[in-house]
């Protein structure tokens, strides 16, 4: 059986500088009262921003292909 070591969200934005960058980016615009709007390829990289903004408990919307018309119609008036 194979232990998998999940590191603590505190080295994902220590290790990494895009994470580093994005959160300072987010905090600044949480403060600053602004929206931020988030592009990504893969729903894999919208999973690990979702899990940092749920431990930086931070409110976001979710929008990826599994998304039904109706909820992208109400994320999108809410933005």
């Amino acid at each position: 059986m194979n232990i998998v070591d999940i590191p603590k969200y505190g080295r994902l934005v220590t290790d990494c500088a895009k994470m580093r960058i994005f959160a300072e980016l987010v905090i600044r615009l949480q403060v600053e009262k602004h929206r931020c709007l988030v592009f990504c390829q893969m729903t894999r990289m919208l999973d690990i921003l979702e899990d940092f903004l749920t431990w930086k408990k931070m409110t976001y919307l979710r929008m990826d292909g599994s998304t039904s018309i109706q909820d992208r119609r109400y994320m999108v008036d809410e933005f």
